[in-house]
């Protein structure tokens, strides 16, 4: 399972006598930190709570670094600059060839030469002819200078404006949309002084302090008197694959696991109109949203023929009554040992068949042998399981990923 994260910040300043826009500006796109990936596979963090508050400081300090002049080679894992370029702060940073967003993705371990050259983590590559590259700090966890003395709450946020199209969830696809979009509008309470902003962060908690799992940085600040107050929108797309059915070879021990696979309806957090944190379907049970937060269950599907679905659904696709084998919850996600925004979970499974003929294995919630088939997998050699005991493990994997920007 692969997911793409896009944010999206605008913010407004209004009149607080009359409400009325005085000042705005256009959405941007900003920087997604690599711990706000791993939460996400992990389902420490979920898609609507992944920006549950907005978080407010005053501090211009770059996301990213562009090379503008300096040109870069490399050989190995050392990347040369064409002057001095790198510095301490860029340690745990990613560098990335070309301009904007484009190029592999190398992570930096170490500076050296008087800023002149760094190590990078990983196999490496050759560059010879000097190329473009940008410095993205992606480790960043908090904005730098959260407005804590604010009254009424400091930097953060979590009072959502609710008039008609301010929260809320959408799917910009239509029926068979492979995204979902969530939406959220914070409102600032009116200050006795006034107050600049300059950079914008979104949190899955609602402390006064910086910790936040994104940023944007203002080319140049908003400022705000005190017969103002400060509006901050909020939208987020997930973007989620497979959506179509989608051949998987085989990857199985001691079973062909090839097929076609594909999810076969949404299962996720979203946001309510009134910004609170909601559920889209619901699994069977207290397994829910299998998508974005708890591990899900296996079930072996031996009905007969099974029809994967053309798309991903908003409508619910019933649970399978006649499903004659389900498993437990998997095992806790785990990021041990996987990339940025990785995680898996094994799906351990103990059964006593009767030879009956597999044609599909189903991921997702439920009770007993009544699965809400979220993900399914559909063999495309049917398998006759043994007479016997049928025991194994299954290992899902999902990874986060994002558009470097801001």
């Amino acid at each position: 399972m692969k997911t793409g994260v896009k944010v999206l910040i605008r913010s407004e300043v209004r009149d607080a006598r009359t409400d009325r826009v005085l000042r705005s500006r256009k959405a941007r796109s900003n920087l997604v930190f690599d711990t706000a990936l791993t939460s996400l596979a992990t389902g420490a963090l979920n898609f609507a709570s992944f920006f549950a508050s907005c978080k407010i400081g005053s501090s211009a300090a770059v996301n990213s670094t562009p090379g503008n002049t300096t040109t870069f080679t490399q050989s190995g894992t050392t990347i040369t600059a064409s002057a001095s370029f790198f510095t301490a702060g860029m340690v745990g940073a990613l560098f990335k060839y070309g301009t904007g967003t484009g190029g592999a993705e190398q992570y930096i371990a170490t500076v050296a030469g008087g800023g002149l050259s760094c190590t990078v983590v990983g196999a490496g590559m050759t560059v010879g002819t000097p190329t473009a590259g940008t410095v993205w700090y992606v480790a960043q966890t908090a904005l730098t200078t959260p407005l804590t003395a604010l009254t009424g709450g400091g930097c953060v946020s979590y009072n959502y404006v609710t008039s008609p199209g301010s929260c809320g969830t959408s799917f910009p696809g239509g029926v068979n949309s492979t995204q979902i979009t969530l939406q959220r509008t914070y409102k600032y309470p009116v200050q006795s002084t006034s107050y600049s902003v300059s950079e914008i962060g979104y949190s899955g908690n609602t402390n006064n302090d910086g910790t936040c799992n994104g940023r944007l940085v203002l080319g140049s600040p908003d400022t705000i008197i005190n017969t103002e107050y400060y509006v901050v929108q909020i939208v987020i797309t997930f973007t989620v694959s497979p959506n179509t059915p989608t051949a998987l070879t085989n990857v199985g021990t001691g079973i062909n696991t090839a097929g076609n696979m594909n999810f076969q309806y949404w299962d996720c957090y979203t946001v309510a109109t009134s910004g609170a944190q909601a559920n889209y379907q619901t699994s069977y049970g207290s397994n829910q949203s299998i998508m974005d937060a708890g591990p899900p269950e296996l079930a072996l599907f031996t009905s007969g023929a099974y029809s994967l679905a053309a798309n991903i659904a908003q409508a619910q696709i019933p649970g399978f009554a006649g499903v004659t084998y389900a498993s437990a919850q998997g095992s806790a996600w785990t990021n041990t040992s996987l990339g940025v925004g990785v995680a898996q979970t094994t799906i351990s499974f103990i059964f006593s068949t009767a030879g009956e003929t597999l044609y599909a294995v189903i991921i997702g919630g439920g009770l007993g042998t009544n699965i809400s088939p979220i993900f399914a997998l559909v063999l495309t050699t049917p398998i006759t399981l043994p007479s016997g005991t049928f025991q194994g493990n299954l290992v899902y994997q999902r990874q986060i990923t994002r558009t470097l920007s801001n």
